[in-house]
């Protein structure tokens, strides 16, 4: 008595070797009532249509004078051009498989773009059938790679026959695309590592595609640039327990699923060997056998004459030629055409074909799976070490192949290499009767250098001496033009902005204007208040001036004249900055620890009238440390403590919105002084307890970092050219550094251990430099080169 696996093969072979038409009739009279039955023979009967269709698609392609013709089957009834289903539109059919039709449709909402829509084909509404499309559709959902045509959108017909729609891929199989284009080896090997990446991205989502041929592998253009698209999932397996549907999707022992040209070994043998992502390894090798030499591992009019025990036999048991060793049989003209359609010569293809591309086509071709490369991603890899001239991993290495390899990879200096060994070699022929002579100006050469080595010697230290002056050169020579000591000034003094004086806050709480060489010009005693604070207009002429009340006083110091512009009593004004235009002034408080966050500590106002133009309390909540503006005004510097932690800010002085925070957990203690370059691009910030940083204040960015000071930074300048910083520190110095390199060139020091100097700056025209300490000191020094 038959097995019910002998049944189904008898019936399946008898009804194959009928016409199509009668093929139906013959398999309700062989079934008879027995509906499973009937159900896995109409199955097998489209697969064994499929394997037959691809068998036939992988005849070499016409050469490129040929034309193409691609005969389309007659539409199944149902469906037509101009039909819809659903939201899309059916334009044109352009593809028929064993349980499903592809249309190129028509999407109209919610956006107008072509698709592909695949629907199950009439007839081929049986379980096991739905099972694998509904399959189909969940394995391209699960994958969103740019090299695997992606699901856009699931449904069912008004009947109940369920389709999907996918991205719409106009393109032609990979290897008729090849052979048209006359691509090179070297970018079909790139087309096909971009292959294995998919497939990498199919196995890491759980699926094995099963059916991996040109057919199901489309080149379409992008921009221009050839992308391959991996299509078809429609026997694809998922792996690791998965379920690709919850319908019952199951393939029998003796159900031969897949493209037999394609197939692995594991996969024709129809056992209980479970088929694993290595099946599609194989797949891929004899893809790349085909990419390679037009041709087959095995040849396709065979498989189509033999029945599937032979089929499987072969694909089981024979080894298949090397692609160079099959390259090399073919007949000449056959040999040219293959080579003139990867723009290459006979001889030429044969030696890049040869070595490591037939080793990696053979270890994807290996019969035990075990013995192929573990993942897609593994051959890619191995086909970018082949192009990038590296060892790859199929060919057994050894010394010689090693070195060949590392030639290939540094040809210029191996090159040079052999040129220099030429050269050697003709120089030991010459020098070999030269001998004598060669000794003899040896020997002249010793006693000329001993006799030379005195003015050697000379010169190098000669060397040493100019590269000395050079760095001497370099540093500025200071000439003092005044010392202002012991007069009851303060240390905070400021340069005129245009004159050659300078103002100073006196012990006795006024002002005076005293020129660079220390005459006294101007005095300005205010009557019930002390001068905590002053800024210089940037014409010169005019000076605010704040007190230990809250007030702001704007002094005239030709004219005598001064007015009240701002009142504030009870806050002392601990800073002062000119803006320059608009005419505005910015003034900060020093405040105690009761100040709360709805008060302020900062703010903008109109010079003239004292009107409040702005405020920093969404910043700043107790003393500011300094004040800085940029040349334009547009930038202003705050450093403050807010609780008690130091911080810094650039502010926009339109908005004061901040923008950037000079603020770096290198450095706990915090910044204590600030300036801006005239040309906008440069903050320096001194810190506590002895750096100084340069800032890019438009990228944030710290550009270079000095150990400046043996004690704080407390105050900084920058000349009027930008490229010289002075800087006063907590050591009794005010040292003078280029910005540029970040290296000290002049130093100024006073009396004393731990002299505070809390005010520095550069004249305009940048070749005087003033220093005041907090011992009643003044300094006022001229910069020589």
């Amino acid at each position: 008595m038959n097995t019910p696996s002998e049944r189904v093969r008898g019936i399946l072979e008898a009804a194959l070797k009928l016409p199509p038409k009668e093929r139906p009739a013959y398999v309700d009279r062989a079934c008879g009532g027995d509906a499973p039955l009937r159900q896995r023979i109409v199955e097998a009967l489209f697969t064994a249509q499929e394997c037959a269709t691809a068998i036939e698609r992988t005849a070499p392609p016409p050469s490129p004078e040929e034309t193409i013709v691609v005969a389309i089957p007659p539409a199944a009834p149902g469906e037509k051009s101009g039909d819809r289903i659903g939201r899309y539109k059916l334009l044109e059919r352009r593809g028929e498989g064993g349980m499903g039709t592809v249309w190129m449709a028509e999407q109209s909402e919610p956006v107008r773009r072509m698709v592909a829509l695949k629907i199950i084909k009439l007839g081929m509404d049986t379980k096991q059938v739905i099972a694998r499309f509904e399959a189909e559709r969940q394995a391209l959902a699960l994958m969103d790679h740019p090299n695997i045509a992606k699901v856009l959108d699931a449904g069912a017909t008004d009947t109940g026959r369920p389709y999907f729609v996918m991205e719409f891929v106009s393109g032609e199989p990979i290897t008729i695309y090849c052979d048209r284009q006359n691509l090179p080896t070297r970018e079909r090997l790139n087309l096909f590592v971009q292959v294995c990446r998919a497939i990498q991205h199919a196995h890491q989502k759980g699926i094995i595609h099963r059916d991996i041929k040109p057919f199901n592998i489309l080149v379409a253009l992008q921009d221009g640039v050839p992308v391959p698209k991996v299509i078809d999932f429609g026997i694809a397996k998922a792996t690791g327990g998965q379920q690709l549907t919850d319908k019952t999707l199951y393939t029998a022992l003796e159900q031969f699923v897949g493209t037999p040209a394609y197939m692995s070994p594991e996969q024709a043998e129809m056992s209980g060997l479970d088929i694993d992502t290595r099946s599609d390894i194989y797949s891929l090798g004899v893809l790349l056998y085909e990419l390679l030499t037009s041709k087959m591992p095995f040849d396709p009019k065979r498989l189509v004459q033999v029945g599937l025990d032979e089929i499987r036999r072969i694909i089981r048991e024979e080894e298949p030629a090397r692609p160079s060793t099959r390259i090399s049989t073919l007949e000449a003209a056959e040999q040219t055409t293959v080579a003139k359609r990867r723009r290459s010569e006979p001889l030429k293809l044969i030696h890049q074909v040869r070595g490591d591309l037939d080793w990696i086509v053979m270890k994807c071709l290996e019969k035990g799976r075990t013995r192929r490369y573990e993942t897609a991603n593994g051959l890619a890899m191995d086909i970018q070490r082949h192009l990038n001239e590296e060892p790859v991993v199929a060919r057994p290495p050894n010394a010689f192949y090693l070195f060949r390899k590392m030639a290939r990879r540094h040809m210029l200096a191996f090159g040079a290499a052999g040129a220099v060994a030429v050269l050697l070699i003709m120089g030991l022929g010459i020098s070999s009767w030269l001998y004598v002579r060669e000794k003899e100006d040896r020997a002249n050469e010793v006693r000329l250098y001993k006799a030379l080595a005195p003015q050697l010697q000379e010169l190098e230290q000669h060397t040493a001496e100019l590269k000395k002056q050079q760095e001497e050169d370099k540093q500025l020579r200071l000439e003092m033009v005044c010392t202002l000591a012991g007069r009851s000034f303060t240390s905070k003094a400021q340069f005129s902005p245009v004159e050659k004086s300078f103002a100073v806050i006196t012990r006795t709480g006024g002002v005076t204007i005293l020129s660079t060489e220390g005459k006294q010009l101007h005095d300005l005693a205010l009557p019930r208040d002390r001068v905590t604070a002053i800024a210089y207009a940037h014409d010169g002429r005019r000076l605010l001036v704040g007190t230990e009340d809250g007030n702001v006083c704007l002094w005239n110091p030709t004219t005598g004249a001064s007015q009240t512009v701002f009142t504030n009593a009870g806050w002392e004004i601990g800073r002062l900055v000119w803006l320059a235009n608009p005419e505005r002034g910015v003034l900060a408080h020093n405040v105690d620890d009761k100040l709360t966050a709805t008060n302020f500590s900062g703010l903008i106002f109109r010079v003239f009238d004292g009107q409040v133009l702005a405020k920093f309390s969404s910043f700043v909540r107790q003393d500011f440390q300094t004040l800085a503006a940029s040349s334009d005004s547009r930038l202003l510097g705050v450093l403050e403590i807010p609780n008690r932690k130091r911080a810094g800010f650039l502010l926009d002085s339109e908005s004061c919105e901040m923008k950037a925070e000079l603020w770096d957990n290198e450095y706990p203690s915090g910044p204590l002084s600030i300036a801006i370059a005239p040309d906008n691009n440069t903050v320096a910030v001194g810190y506590a307890p002895n750096h100084l940083s340069l800032w890019d204040g438009a990228q944030q960015k710290e550009l270079r970092l000095v150990n400046a000071h043996n004690n704080w930074v407390t105050s900084l300048a920058f000349s009027p050219d930008s490229k010289r910083l002075i800087s006063g520190g907590g050591d009794s110095t005010a040292r003078i550094w280029e910005v540029q390199t970040g290296k000290e060139i002049g130093r100024v020091r006073f009396e004393g251990e731990s002299t505070y100097v809390n005010s520095v700056g550069f004249s305009p025209d940048g070749k005087l430099i003033l220093a005041a300490a907090e011992n009643d000191v003044i300094v006022v020094a001229k910069a020589l080169r």
